[in-house]
């Protein structure tokens, strides 16, 4: 049986006449479009102001053969013809052996640094109605991510549920918007309402800050380097601020998906996530109205019952060390039989083979129940599921 490989995060390359063709009238004149530049093609926005070098999309594949040849200087005759082309794209899936991708854009992911509100909407505008064309190819295996400008919610509500209409299957906003327009303010609850009531996942993909420098435009500094090596510190606080305000409470069909930063950071992130809302309550002022048992053995009670106490990581074994002492020392031990509670949102060991006999099945009726789980049954795990921020890393 052939293997079932799918792409969760792909690329497209817009090509050079998008904006020409497709952007509203009023904006054409201030429309992204490809020069070049000292022998090499940029994006250039408005009159003068270059965003970025196409080198790193016209270097696509080099990364496994010849890494030290990538580089920012690039022409579009480089560009591979199945980035704007989707005919020639599905041969290049079936030629990698892919059944499925996820469709991001590749310079249009600097477009969220557009400083100018109403621009940057047209520019996306005319973006997604490119990408539903594309996808519309073979809609079944092409799964387009809109771009949503949010600086205007209500307008953002419009593009997004314009989307939905034209068939994508997703929807991108920045990693992370102005730093007084954070994703815990009150503006954006009707987006998430919306976005939750169309069962649009959100993706916050690297790249997309609303502000900032773009890595490798305009003069080069040692900065640049060290902005990409903690580039998931922006999406980090983001993905913050919306479970610490209790967003995915108030919205539990919400879905979030982290694009393209690694993994390596979100289990001591969700640890001291963990921590600051068991300890700092005068800083974790929201607090959740129940939370997802995870002790081994326990199941959160009805008709008001106090739940078990919550940790973020499941229990740690006890070692035995050299001379018969164990790992834990007694205040450790102390600390471990006090009833802190937690947000319960870390990965744990887990019993899959129910999942892998009926995939299709109801997780709340023991698919992905924890190994020595005790209290059957799917109460405890629709209330597990419902809380549970739908976080994908």
């Amino acid at each position: 049986m052939l293997s079932l490989v799918l792409s969760s995060d792909s690329h497209v390359f817009e090509p050079p006449d998008l904006w020409q063709t497709r952007i509203d009238r009023a904006f054409r004149d201030r429309a992204p479009r490809i020069e070049r530049i000292g022998g090499a093609d940029h994006i250039v926005v408005e009159a003068d102001q270059i965003l970025s070098g196409i080198g790193l999309i016209s270097n696509a594949g080099a990364r496994f053969e010849a890494p030290e040849t990538i580089s920012a200087q690039g022409r579009f005759e480089d560009v591979h013809r199945g980035g704007y082309d989707p005919e020639q794209h599905l041969e290049d899936m079936a030629l990698d052996g892919v059944a499925g991708e996820v469709l991001y854009p590749s310079q249009g992911l600097f477009y969220f640094k557009v400083a100018d509100t109403p621009l940057m909407s047209a520019i996306f505008r005319a973006y997604n109605d490119w990408l539903a064309d594309f996808c519309r190819t073979d809609p079944a295996r092409l799964k387009g991510i809109a771009m949503i400008n949010l600086d205007d919610v209500p307008d953002g509500i419009k593009e997004l549920e314009r989307a939905a209409r034209l068939g994508l299957s997703g929807a991108m906003i920045t990693e992370y918007p102005l730093e007084h327009r954070r994703y815990d303010g009150s503006e954006y609850e009707p987006f998430w309402a919306a976005a939750a009531a169309l069962d649009l996942p959100l993706s916050l993909h690297t790249a997309t800050r609303r502000q900032g420098k773009i890595r490798g435009a305009g003069d080069k500094t040692l900065r640049d380097a060290s902005s990409r090596a903690t580039k998931a510190f922006y999406p980090a606080l983001s993905m913050c601020d919306l479970i610490f305000s209790g967003v995915f409470e108030r919205h539990p069909r919400l879905t979030l998906a982290i694009v393209e930063f690694e993994l390596a950071w979100a289990p001591h992130l969700l640890s001291t996530m963990d921590y600051t809302y068991r300890e700092r309550h005068g800083e974790a002022i929201y607090r959740f109205k129940s939370l997802p048992s995870r002790r081994r053995g326990a199941c959160p009670r009805e008709g008001g019952g106090r739940h078990t106490p919550e940790r973020l990581l499941p229990p740690q074994r006890r070692l035995k060390l050299p001379g018969g002492r164990h790992r834990h020392s007694p205040a450790r031990r102390h600390r471990r039989r006090q009833h802190d509670v937690g947000l319960g949102l870390s990965a744990q060991r887990v019993d899959v083979s129910p999942i892998a006999q009926d995939p299709g099945g109801d997780p709340g009726r023991g698919a992905g129940r924890r190994t020595g789980q005790a209290c059957p049954g799917p109460r405890s795990g629709d209330r597990r599921r419902q809380h549970r921020p739908r976080v994908q890393i």
